[in-house]
């Protein structure tokens, strides 16, 4: 069996993994980000980040609500406040269920906390 290696220099390494993150963009917005960076003393990079960062954002706000809207209709919850005791009653039950579950496991304490009788109270049935 033949191996074959090949090795690129640290130049075209370093240009691979920049071509990597290129994103396009339409010239006029290019040169929009270029004079907004450089009044506010940043790099173009910096202030298409920032942006991106924004719009993703506002995108991941609008799903969590358009998700919300549609949990309150198929919930039949029209006022926020039907949304609030809901909630609320799903809290409450949920708490009311977790204290019927019991704990069914400890961990061994470290040392020197067995000798506590708080300690050794609470591992008693």
């Amino acid at each position: 069996m033949t191996y074959i290696y090949v090795c690129i220099g640290y130049a075209e390494a370093e240009a691979a993994m920049i071509a990597e993150k290129n994103l396009h963009v339409p010239d006029e917005l290019l040169e929009q980000a270029q004079r907004m960076a450089e009044s506010q003393g940043r790099t173009a990079d910096e202030v298409a980040a920032d942006a991106l960062k924004r719009y993703l954002a506002r995108q991941w706000l609008q799903t969590i609500s358009r998700n919300a809207e549609e949990n309150r209709r198929r919930l039949g919850l029209k006022t926020d406040e039907e949304v609030e005791e809901y909630v609320e009653r799903v809290i409450a039950e949920s708490r009311v269920s977790n204290l019927d579950t019991p704990i069914r496991s400890c961990r061994k304490p470290k040392r020197g906390f067995a000798a506590s009788p708080a300690w050794s109270n609470r591992l008693k049935p």
